[in-house]
C-alpha cells in the first residue's frame, strides 16, 4: 500500500488518549476501554455492552499480553494478542467490540471485530480505514462474547506499511458514528500544525465527536448509516467515545541503542511516555489527566 521508509531509518509510535463515557447515572465508568503500551508498540481500544466489564477485563489482559507476547518475538501479533487476553478474560461477563493495532518495524498489525477500528492519515489525507464488521441488523455489529469464544472466528486481520509522518487514529463507534472521515482529516492536519502532541490530538477529537453526539440536527455518519437502511434518524448519535491517536515518527536504530546502552532511564522514559484524559461529561469539559502510574508513581519514573 505505500513503501516503507528506507535505509537505516525506522519508525516508532507515540501515542496518547482520551475517553469520554456516557452521560449515565448508573454507569458512571462508562463501556469503554482501551490500553497504550509504547515499550511494545501496541494500541487497543473496546467498547462493552452493559456496565462494560468485559471490555475492561479484555485491554486489561491485551496490555499484559502484548508485553509478555513480545518478549520471545521482536514484535507483537495482534490477532494472538486478542485471543490469549479473550481466554483469560472468561470470568467477566457481557460482550464487546474490539481492535489492537501494533506497530512492526514499518508495518502497522491490526485485529478488528466489530465496529471499533482505525484509520491513517497521511499526508493530510486519510489513506486507510479499517472495515466495520456489521450484523444484517442496523446498528448492530459482531462483538467477542465473554465465556463462549463467539466472534474470534470473525476477527479480521489487517496489515499495511506505514511511513514516517502518518498518523494513526484508533476509537470505538463513540467516535466514528459522529465524526465523518474527512472531519477527522481536517482536525489532525490543524492539530499537526499547531505541534500538538497525540493526547491534544485525542482530546479534541473525542470532544468534537461529543458535541455533534449531542446534536440533534447534525449530518453525521450514524445518519448516513440509517438512511442507508432505510430509516429515519437525526442528529448525533450519543455513545462513549474513545480515541487514541499515534504519531509515527522517524528514528534511527544506531542512535537509540547508542543512548539506551546502559541507561536505565532512557528505558524508563520509552515504557512510561504516556497520557491518558479521563473527561467526565457531567463536567462539561473540564477534564483530569493522570500522570501516575498503577503504583501511584510518576510514569516514567520508576
Amino acid at each position: 500500500m505505500s513503501k516503507s521508509v528506507s535505509g537505516s531509518v525506522d519508525v516508532k509510535m507515540i501515542a496518547g488518549a482520551c475517553y469520554i463515557p456516557k452521560n449515565d447515572q448508573e454507569k458512571t465508568m462508562g463501556s469503554d476501554s482501551h490500553f497504550i503500551e509504547e515499550e511494545v508498540q501496541a494500541i487497543g481500544v473496546a467498547d462493552g455492552v452493559g456496565a462494560g466489564e468485559f471490555a475492561r477485563a479484555l485491554m486489561s489482559k491485551a496490555a499484559k499480553e502484548a508485553k509478555k507476547h513480545c518478549l520471545p518475538n521482536p514484535y507483537v501479533v495482534p490477532k494472538q494478542v486478542l485471543r490469549h487476553a479473550y481466554f483469560q478474560s472468561g470470568k467477566s461477563s457481557g460482550s464487546c467490540t474490539a481492535c489492537i493495532v501494533a506497530l512492526d518495524e514499518n508495518t502497522l498489525k491490526a485485529v478488528v471485530v466489530g465496529d471499533s477500528g482505525f484509520l491513517v492519515i497521511r499526508g493530510g489525507k486519510v489513506v486507510y480505514k479499517s472495515p466495520v464488521q456489521l450484523t444484517e441488523e442496523f446498528d448492530c455489529s459482531y462483538q467477542l462474547v465473554a465465556g463462549t469464544a463467539r466472534g474470534l472466528d470473525v476477527a479480521a486481520e489487517l496489515k499495511l506499511q506505514m511511513e514516517a509522518g502518518d498518523v494513526i487514529v484508533v476509537g470505538t463507534d463513540g467516535l466514528f458514528d459522529n465524526l465523518f472521515p474527512e472531519e477527522i482529516e481536517a482536525m489532525v492536519k490543524v492539530s499537526l500544525q499547531r505541534d500538538d502532541q497525540p493526547n491534544v490530538l485525542a482530546e479534541s477529537l473525542a470532544k468534537a465527536a461529543l458535541e455533534k453526539s449531542l446534536d440533534t440536527n447534525c449530518k453525521s455518519p450514524y445518519v448516513a448509516a440509517a438512511q442507508a437502511a432505510g430509516l429515519v434518524y437525526t442528529g448525533g448519535k450519543p455513545d462513549d467515545i474513545t480515541v487514541v491517536a499515534g504519531y509515527v515518527q522517524p528514528y534511527s536504530k544506531a542512535k537509540v541503542n547508542e543512548f539506551s546502552s546502559g541507561t536505565d532511564w532512557f528505558h524508563q522514559m520509552l515504557k512510561y511516555r504516556q497520557k491518558n484524559a479521563y473527561i467526565d461529561p457531567r463536567k462539561k469539559y473540564e477534564y483530569y489527566e493522570s500522570i501516575l502510574n498503577p503504583h501511584g508513581q510518576l510514569r516514567g519514573l520508576w
